[in-house]
């Protein structure tokens, strides 16, 4: 294994090598990276105003779902060790074994806005990766980029993301603000 990946933190892309360089290992890769996943999403912190954020969704009558390049299993794990699980209308997870459908490629994105029945243009995702922002591109869906420093997202805007924020709780009360009739 190279050293890049063996030294990787990142385990989408250690996924992704194992997809590509030893399929034969794959499925094995993936249930450590589950696993890891679901510990992580046990000891993860809400991002300060996410949770506003989600409620503001539901309020205003926008339907909100998840798109990640992370397990379902482990967001569902977040959501319900927060109690969040009741303002998420879908989960849209790396499917297993699949790192050929991980973001940047945009079928999640395009799973998501197909259950929710919508067109691509009357979507918005926010992601705080480069991925997500690429993701949404190339399905025609609008993003807000989540940078939490100036530069990420001077690089979230240069990627084509159509607007970037720091605080969730601002976007919040901005689509509070605008409330669906």
């Amino acid at each position: 294994m190279p050293e890049p990946i063996a030294s990787s933190t990142d385990h989408p892309s250690v996924l992704r090598y194992a997809a590509t360089q030893s399929p034969a290992t794959l499925e094995a890769v993936e249930r450590v990276a589950v696993a890891g996943e679901i510990d992580a999403a046990r000891l993860a912190t809400p991002t300060r105003g996410a949770d506003e954020l989600l409620l503001a969704c539901k309020q205003s009558g926008r339907a909100l779902v998840i798109v990640s390049n992370n397990a379902a299993a482990a967001i569902e794990e977040y959501l319900e060790r927060h109690s969040l699980r009741h303002h998420v209308a879908g989960i849209f997870g790396r499917p297993f074994a699949r790192a050929d459908l991980m973001k940047p490629i945009p079928e999640l994105v395009h799973q998501a806005t197909q259950a929710l029945k919508a067109e691509p243009e009357d979507c918005v995702m926010i992601g705080d990766s480069m991925t997500d922002i690429e993701a949404s591109r190339k399905a025609g869906v609008r993003s807000i980029g989540y940078a939490r420093t100036p530069q990420r997202g001077l690089a979230m805007i240069a990627a084509g993301a159509n607007a970037v924020t720091d605080d969730m709780a601002a976007l919040a009360a901005a689509i509070q603000l605008h409330r669906r009739g």
